[in-house]
């Protein structure tokens, strides 16, 4: 099975590849900010972590609780942007426990974000299939097979 994991705050750019994943993956989990607009989620196939680390109404981090790591373990391909908490503010533990998780997994996995990347410490990186520096652009690259940039080079 496959699983697309988006974090971060960038909700603009993460809205539209999560709906062009949606039939190309089995599950999609949902970290970071993006988990306010999908709190009332009703579909099976997005994932929202039931365990955050909250102060007052703002969420901070998302547990990775063995239900994900069952998840991420049961995953042949795993496509990750996006930090899963405010890991540059004291909350790394969600982004680093998926981290772990999918580099003692046997997934293929494909981490991008320099967000995301920045997050996970450099000695888990090679464990990675793949680590892109470019977040959104590699989602937007991994659902449509182009970016403008590449298409103006074509002309």
């Amino acid at each position: 099975s496959s699983l697309l994991i988006v974090g971060g705050a960038k909700l603009e750019s993460k809205l539209p590849v999560i709906d062009k994943f949606k039939p190309i993956v089995d599950k999609i989990l949902i970290g970071g900010k993006l988990v306010y607009d999908f709190l009332n989620n009703t579909d099976p196939q997005i994932i929202v972590p039931k365990e955050l680390v909250r102060v007052g109404d703002e969420i901070l981090d998302v547990v990775i609780t063995n239900e994900i790591k069952e998840l991420v373990k049961n995953s042949k391909r795993i496509i990750w942007a996006g930090p899963m908490g405010i890991y540059d503010h004291g909350y790394p533990e969600g982004t680093l426990d998926l981290a772990k998780a999918i580099a003692s997994s046997n997934a293929e996995s494909i981490i991008g974000g320099g967000d995301t990347i920045a997050a996970i410490p450099a000695e888990l990186l090679p464990k990675f299939t793949f680590v892109s520096t470019g977040g959104g652009a590699m989602l937007q690259f991994l659902a449509t097979g182009t970016l403008p940039g590449l298409e103006a080079l074509k002309n």
